[in-house]
């Protein structure tokens, strides 16, 4: 018959398979007589002895379920003890963070005790240091050219000096964002047009991406994460490849402290579905994202959008503060309070078109615009005015018709004006500067004398060094209360270094006198070679980030805690525990079926796939715009994907398990669990493969549907007995099947199994179990490759086809949406 099949050019129909099959019968049944003998002629037909095993077949047959549930169960437990000791690290963490901030505010009270009216630094930085070289940015005629040969920028010409926090301001409409964009190069819109100078020399800013960061306007954070966790990972990412733990550890604390989230740094994210942290909290953990990297460079796309009037003065300031480390930061801002507005140092106001209205001081704008002829109302927001200005809604009282476009030429006639305003005000801030220096020398000098009297009073011996006791009893003396044990042992190691038994003189007052304004804070001292490697790579304005290795170590951690905190998966779980009892209840119980047969197999595979291939959605789909982000900052593309899959082979063993298992229990099909469960996993293998690739392809909320669709045709059309008996007669239409189907494979290497296992005999099955049996034996085990067997080749087949769509779909993450920068 397959002879005859093969030799013919006409496609048979169903019908006419099955009745070829029925009158072939006669040589299947005499072909099987000698084997049914020597099997001991199992029953085709079911019977309620095939179900009752001895004990030594049952332990044959089920030995390897209870071995492999074993390694599911140590497989859990591990990764269980993995986030246990996750937990305790994180709350050491936050203990620590708490330490330090008593021991800071304790230190605090000595000093004001003695000298009230000291000035204190509001931040004391541990981790993140001066930069060794900023940046300063100089841009001229830049413009922005579209595909459709339009310009959108016009011309901006100017600077922003390094260590300087600026702003650029406009109405809706004035091109602020896309001239944030194009002075980045995170335009793929356009084309830009203009010179760009970093530090006097002709270039790009994105040849500085490591020591560059930018925070988007939307908030794009990890939900599942806490908001320490999201800083640490930030930092261990983008930071030098030699930096220590240790450091980093100071870096995240001082993020957290000068950004305000401390309080709430071990509280999850959050978001629509699981509440978290606040909308103006979660808006302060975007911009904590870029200050973990310790960037240079900092731009960000309003960044006070959503806040209420305090929170964006707060935010500025800490940006503030961090300016005063070195690094050059460029927002652009939507109406700010004059008190914010007065924070910047630069301003650029832009308008329709995106055309210069003014750059230079913030403090000299309102001076500029009343040189042009226009006046303020008393009561008015500045900043809100020159809004109105640029809009045309103010009249100018030497010019009749004013028309905002005016204000283009005006600015090209006035520039002298705006530089010697910006001249005048920095003078009068470095006058400033010099009285506060004085003013501050003079405080240090009262505060080291009256330190070096109460330490003397504790010093009886004048050694210059005293103990922890000691260090207690002078703390206690100089504060009026008793610090704690902690307390004490904390300011003992920022004093002298970690683990150190006693204080010297010098050391103590360098530490306090550290306290004042315009202090950076003290680093341990043994990171200070450290810090002078990391300088003299900065010399060079870039870094050297972790490699692919060190990458995929970090996701994989970072991975592994979100894999516990998915909320998703006992729903799955639980699906794959109803669907396993519902299929093995009806197949043993209320559908009696042959344990040959394929039809039970199918339906199950298919089943599998589907709920497999709907809950692998998620591994890339929502994932999207934070891959976005992450990969324009320099994160490993392969480390990233490979991080993601192979963690999603921890639910893929699992969730096979169990369902297979559950089903194996109740059905017992006499076969051993290994061989009969393993082309489970393939599918499972496959279809997780299949859910990776519609994530990358469609939209996630358009997921589910095409998943749907596509397991249905793959699995339960393509797999069914009487489609494949049609479509493999060779050519393309095979190889087609061959190459889509799943269960094509899959189910063949279970038939396989039960044909190896069972030996079913013909001759004891009525003609309706013989033609069924005839037809299934015919489509699977109709082919092998070279010769290796059915069931090798079936798993090599599901091996190259789970390759093959991984390898697609990676290649999907890699090219498609590359003009997508967050």
């Amino acid at each position: 018959l397959s002879s005859g099949i093969s030799q013919s050019r006409v496609v048979p129909s169903r019908a006419d398979s099955r009745a070829a099959h029925i009158a072939a019968m006669d040589v299947w049944v005499n072909a099987s007589n000698d084997s049914a003998a020597d099997a001991g002629d199992f029953s085709g037909e079911l019977g309620p002895h095939d179900l009752e095993l001895n004990f030594s077949q049952y332990l044959r047959n089920n030995a390897t379920l209870y071995i492999i549930l074993g390694a599911v169960l140590a497989l859990y437990f591990g990764l269980f003890l993995r986030e246990m000791q996750w937990r305790r690290r994180q709350r050491d963490q936050v203990r620590g963070t708490e330490k330090e901030s008593k021991a800071h505010e304790f230190a605090e009270i000595l000093v004001c005790n003695l000298m009230p009216s000291f000035r204190f630094s509001k931040f004391q930085f541990r981790g993140m240091q001066p930069k060794v070289e900023t940046i300063s940015l100089e841009f001229e005629d830049l413009s922005l050219e579209l595909k459709n040969g339009q310009r959108v920028l016009k011309g901006v010409t100017g600077n922003f000096g390094s260590g300087k926090m600026c702003a650029i301001m406009g109405p809706s409409g004035a091109g602020k964002t896309t001239f944030l964009n194009t002075l980045c190069g995170k335009v793929n819109y356009g084309t830009m047009v203009g010179t760009v100078r970093v530090n006097g020399q002709e270039t790009t800013v994105s040849k500085f991406r490591s020591v560059t960061g930018f925070v988007p306007q939307d908030d794009i954070v990890f939900e599942d994460l806490t908001v320490r966790e999201q800083i640490f990972f930030s930092a261990r990412l983008r930071n030098d490849v030699s930096t220590s733990e240790k450091r980093i550890a100071h870096v995240v604390n001082d993020v957290l402290h000068i950004m305000h989230i401390d309080h709430i740094q071990n509280t999850i994210v959050g978001g629509v579905e699981q509440r978290g942290i606040s909308g103006g909290q979660r808006k302060r953990v975007n911009i904590s994202l870029e200050l973990a990297a310790q960037p240079t460079l900092l731009f960000l796309d309003e960044p006070t959008s959503g806040l209420d009037a305090t929170s964006s003065v707060a935010v500025a300031l800490s940006l503030k503060t961090l300016c005063g480390l070195g690094m050059t930061s460029i927002m652009v801002i939507h109406q700010p309070r004059y008190s914010l507005f007065t924070l910047f140092d630069d301003v650029l106001l832009l308008g329709e078109g995106g055309q210069t209205v003014y750059l230079g001081d913030a403090r000299g704008a309102k001076k500029y615009f009343e040189h042009l002829g226009f006046a303020m109302p008393g009561n008015e927001n500045p900043a809100d005015w020159f809004m109105d200005v640029i809009s045309g809604e103010v009249k100018n009282a030497g010019i009749a018709r004013f028309q905002p476009e005016m204000l283009f030429e005006m600015w090209h006639n006035n520039k002298s004006f705006a530089a010697s305003n910006h001249n005048e005000s920095g003078a009068r801030m470095r006058k400033g500067r010099t009285l506060n220096f004085k003013e501050y020398q003079m405080d240090r000098a009262e505060l080291t004398e009256s330190l070096e009297e109460e330490f003397g009073k504790i010093d009886e011996n004048h050694t210059g060094v005293i103990g922890e006791d000691e260090l207690s009893l002078l703390l206690t003396s100089i504060a009026g209360a008793e610090p704690g044990e902690t307390v004490v042992r904390e300011l003992m190691d920022r004093m002298a270094g970690p683990n150190a038994e006693t204080v010297f003189k010098s050391q103590f007052l360098s530490y306090l006198n550290g306290l004042s304004e315009g202090s950076h804070g003290n680093s341990d001292d043994s990171e200070n070679g450290e810090n002078e490697a990391l300088h003299a790579r900065g010399q060079k304005l870039s870094r050297k980030t972790p490699g692919f290795f060190m990458q995929m170590r970090i996701l994989m951690t970072r991975r592994l805690v979100q894999w516990w905190r998915m909320a998703g998966r006992m729903v799955f779980i639980i699906a794959l525990i109803f669907a396993a009892t519902f299929f093995g209840v009806l197949d043993r119980y209320i559908v009696v079926q042959h344990l040959w047969d394929s039809d039970p197999v199918l339906y199950l595979h298919t089943a599998l796939a589907l709920l497999m291939g709907v809950f692998c959605l998620h591994i890339f789909g929502d994932a999207q715009p934070l891959f976005w982000r992450e990969r324009a900052r320099g994160m490993n593309v392969p480390a990233f994907y490979l991080s993601r899959v192979t963690i999603n082979m921890v639910d893929l063993v699992i969730q096979t398990f169990f369902f297979t298992a559950i089903y194996y229990v109740i059905r017992q099909p006499r076969v051993p669990y290994s061989t009969w469960a393993l082309p489970f996993l393939l599918v499972s293998l496959v279809a997780s493969a299949w859910g990776t690739l519609v994530s990358l392809a469609v939209q996630p909320v358009k997921g589910a549907f095409f998943v749907t669709l596509l397991i249905f045709i793959i699995c339960a059309l393509l797999g069914q007995p009487a489609m494949l008996v049609v479509m493999l007669q060779g050519g393309q239409v095979e190889v087609i099947a061959s190459s889509l189907s799943l269960t094509r494979w899959s189910v063949a290497m279970n038939f396989c199994t039960s044909m190896t296992m069972l030996h079913p005999n013909p001759m004891r099955m009525g003609t309706k179990d013989q033609a069924v049996f005839g037809l299934e034996k015919d489509v699977y085990l109709k082919r092998d490759w070279w010769g290796i067997g059915i069931w090798e080749t079936g798993l090599c087949a599901m091996l190259v086809m789970s390759t093959v769509i991984r390898v697609i779909a990676f290649g999907l993450l890699v090219y498609r949406n590359r003009d997508k920068n967050v």
